[in-house]
């Protein structure tokens, strides 16, 4: 399946045929239906909106993120940021206590970076080679250098041995963050 990826670059990455089957079932049924719905001429894109007055409309790489980062927040994957107005103040409720928004820990671009850590030590237990592991996680990124794949997973690698103790690590920081969310009255204690 020929997509545009990073750098705008054309690319083939390997999908599950499990996936791919459900991308043809959306195509087929609820897309095609919000497309016949929609005021805008179906220009071949995939993910379209389904509600709204652009209903039928292609959805774009920042409404895909938000709506991810949504997604994040509702599974409690979030941290409380404390709300501003424009001249920097805190925003306070009808009580006088600061108000917090939960505000997604994670992205696109997080999951991105833990598949390329998967692959990475998915091809390294099974081959035992670096070199190879990494050369496979570059061409799933579509980097054009491998210096690029290197720079940012060289040291990851050399961290976390396996994916086992990678995932430990997200798990540990998980908790932490957890931990952070359950002291928010202390953070406007902070205030």
């Amino acid at each position: 399946m020929p997509l545009i990826g990073k750098g705008r670059r054309k690319i083939s990455p390997p999908f599950p045929v499990a996936l791919l089957r459900q991308m043809q079932a959306y195509a087929e049924t609820a897309r095609d239906r919000a497309v016949k719905r929609g005021k805008e001429k179906d220009r071949g894109q995939l993910l379209v909106a389904h509600v709204g007055s652009r209903t039928g409309a292609a959805i774009g790489i920042r409404a895909i993120q938000k709506a991810v980062s949504t997604l994040f927040v509702e599974a409690g994957l979030s941290k409380p940021e404390l709300m501003r107005k424009d001249d920097g103040a805190a925003v306070k409720d009808d009580q006088g206590r600061s108000v917090y928004l939960a505000k997604s820990l994670y992205s696109i671009h997080a999951l991105r970076h833990t598949c390329a850590m998967q692959v990475y030590y998915s091809y390294y237990a099974a081959t035992g080679d670096r070199k190879k592991a990494m050369s496979a996680v570059q061409g799933q990124l579509c980097h054009a250098d491998i210096a690029t794949t290197e720079m940012k997973y060289a040291e990851l690698s050399r961290r976390f041995s396996t994916w086992s103790s990678f995932s430990d690590g997200l798990d540990r920081e998980r908790s932490a963050t957890e931990s952070f969310m359950a002291d928010a009255d202390y953070l406007e204690l902070l205030e």
